[in-house]
């Protein structure tokens, strides 16, 4: 995980359409999935108020035909992070780890110009 341990930089001066989310409280990992757009990004944020000094969120996602990381971040206590993912059209899943927080909430997002180009019908 010390590999992934700093925030990409959301785009600036870019409208992000948020296209899915998963929240929760506890971790696990998800169903199977794939995103259409070339970059899109992960915006994450985690709650911990009854314990924050505490709180331990992880997060990795995987290629599901390789199990190959792509990428993967780490928020300890509270608050946030923003991945760049810059993988299109490829069966993906997270690995999410949860520790002695509140929740969490992870919003998949992507730039105006390519939610209006491959938005679904």
């Amino acid at each position: 995980m010390e590999i992934f341990d700093v925030s990409d930089n959301s785009v600036y001066g870019q409208e992000m359409v948020p296209f899915a989310f998963v929240e929760d409280t506890h971790g696990g990992v998800t169903q199977t999935f794939s995103v259409p757009y070339p970059v899109w990004g992960m915006n994450i944020s985690v709650i911990a108020n009854r314990t924050p000094q505490y709180g331990n969120f992880r997060i990795i996602l995987a290629d599901a035909t390789d199990g190959r990381i792509i990428d993967g971040g780490e928020i300890l206590n509270r608050g946030s992070t923003y991945r760049i993912i810059r993988t299109a059209n490829t069966k993906l899943y997270m690995i999410i780890s949860t520790a002695y927080i509140d929740r969490f909430r992870i919003d998949l997002e992507t730039n105006r110009s390519y939610y209006d180009t491959i938005r679904p019908r």
